[in-house]
């Protein structure tokens, strides 16, 4: 939340929105809360016309919040906790989106508690067994 109200945000989401605005295939992988600031998220993501299947909905914690104020024109952060991205679960869907990565994105924020740090570091093992060859630049 910045001081002028509500804004998209996160390194990993800001770089997954950038990318696909590049015309990449970028997917976001998170968990927002059942809640009207995680509905705003999904329709902002799906606005820009990006895949919102692997964003988790959780039925208990609210969608994660980063309070932003400035104090002398210098930005002080307040990471609220108990949030859904903390509770980002290992599933089906993730496995397989882990499969068909070329690249991936996350935080250091994002693995600050269980079951999160788990599936973030699930994910990363699971997306390096992928192997693919690097295109040939030789003439043929």
């Amino acid at each position: 939340m910045l001081p002028a109200g509500p804004a998209l945000g996160g390194a990993p989401l800001n770089a997954a929105v950038q990318a696909h605005q590049l015309g990449n295939n970028a997917v976001v992988a998170s968990r927002i809360g059942r809640d009207a600031l995680g509905q705003a998220l999904l329709d902002d993501l799906a606005g820009r016309g990006m895949d919102t299947n692997f964003i988790q909905r959780d039925p208990h914690a609210p969608t994660g919040t980063v309070e932003v104020t400035l104090q002398d024109g210098e930005p002080e952060y307040d990471i609220k906790r108990g949030t859904a991205w903390d509770c980002l679960a290992w599933d089906e869907p993730l496995a397989g989106l882990a499969k068909r990565c070329d690249a991936v994105c996350f935080g250091t924020l994002g693995q600050r508690l269980e079951p999160a740090q788990s599936t973030i570091q699930q994910f990363v093992t699971a997306a390096s067994q992928v192997r693919r060859p690097l295109p040939s630049t030789q003439p043929q």
